[in-house]
């Protein structure tokens, strides 16, 4: 008897202990979770601690022991016919929707993508008006959706439904834009600028991404000051608080995305392998990326005439005291007159009038 005990309590042992894992590129909290079995991907965020969208592959998380993690997968992938909905698909398989919903982490689906069909979601709960002598219940209770204390499916509508005065989209209290009106913490309201809604800090209606005031916020979570590392806020890349561009720690970005085209425009400015380029570009002249009108003149230390490089203007020469352009010439030969006039326009040089003041120029 005693050794049977031993065994009991070695393999309680076992089974609540935890483990660690290392991210990978391209996991998120979701696949962590069906991997582990876990019974929702918010017990490992709530654990972590890590920004949802900003998983670091390399960074160690934390995966809890038995009830919350079985620790072996309980999905079986299904492929996503065309058409397919949660709530169809959890009819097929005669499962709870919302166990469905959770076990995905409510993911996009795709056709011909694939699901988890959980084997840990129940057969789904018919349904059914709540009693109470209270108000009549809203929201999820014991994973069935409930509107005005009758099941519902609002939980898969995209539409917003009044519950007891308060609007639910797919399931949850309604926040931002759902068609022309602003909801926050599910109730309309005419101001869409500068509020937290759900936990989130809106600008302009939309979920805020970038610095405002002195705050950086990713996904419209705050995230203090902005910091001299790239963020995916709401699939673009941000550095220190504004959208990527140019080179940032080896790789060139453009608009907050990576990118590796020789030439390019970005944001109104012309890059050429990944620094700001002068010359023509799709029938524009650009002088350090910045379009011009005229096509003839210095630029970035060259002459261009008519978008052509003629003279790099590369070589800064001293002119000891104020002279003629030919005397000067016959003192540095190799170089033109008309290169001084190119290289330095400031000083108004020209064919018929040509001298120089004591200083430098360049040619």
């Amino acid at each position: 008897m005693l050794f049977l005990t031993t065994i009991v309590i070695a393999l309680l042992a076992y089974a609540n202990a935890q483990t660690t894992y290392t991210i990978q590129s391209g996991d998120t909290y979701c696949s962590i979770a069906q991997t582990y079995g876990c019974t929702s991907w918010t017990v490992l965020q709530q654990i972590n601690g890590y920004n949802q969208y900003d998983l670091i592959p390399g960074q160690p998380m934390t995966i809890p022991g038995y009830p919350s993690c079985t620790g072996s997968n309980s999905c079986v992938y299904v492929s996503i016919p065309p058409g397919a909905t949660y709530t169809s698909l959890a009819a097929t398989y005669n499962m709870d929707v919302n166990c469905l919903i959770n076990a995905n982490c409510n993911a996009t689906l795709l056709a011909y993508g694939t699901i988890c069909i959980s084997k840990a979601c129940p057969a789904p709960i018919a349904a059914t008006t709540v009693a109470t002598t209270a108000a009549p219940l809203n929201g999820f209770v014991n994973g069935v959706f409930y509107c005005n204390g009758v099941q519902s499916a609002v939980a898969q509508s995209p539409n917003v439904q009044n519950c007891g005065g308060v609007y639910y989209t797919n399931g949850a209290v309604a926040n931002g834009y759902v068609g022309s009106t602003f909801y926050c913490n599910g109730i309309p309201t005419p101001n869409s600028n500068g509020v937290t809604c759900g936990g989130q800090y809106y600008v302009n209606g939309n979920v805020a991404n970038g610095v405002f005031g002195s705050t950086f916020y990713c996904n419209g979570l705050n995230q203090g000051t902005p910091q001299l590392t790239i963020s995916n806020c709401g699939g673009t890349d941000y550095y220190d608080g504004s959208i990527a561009n140019g080179w940032i720690n080896g790789q060139f970005y453009c608009n907050g995305q990576p990118n590796l085209q020789a030439a390019q425009i970005c944001n109104g400015q012309y890059y050429q392998n990944g620094a700001l380029g002068s010359g023509y570009f799709n029938g524009q002249f650009y002088c350090n990326g910045i379009p011009l009108n005229s096509a003839t003149g210095v630029c970035g230390g060259n002459y261009y005439q008519n978008g052509v490089l003629v003279n790099s203007c590369n070589v800064a020469l001293a002119v000891p005291a104020a002279e003629t352009c030919a005397k000067f010439l016959a003192s540095n030969p190799g170089y033109t007159q008309q290169e001084l006039i190119n290289c330095n326009p400031s000083l108004g040089l020209s064919t018929t009038s040509c001298n120089l003041p004591k200083g430098t120029v360049f040619v």
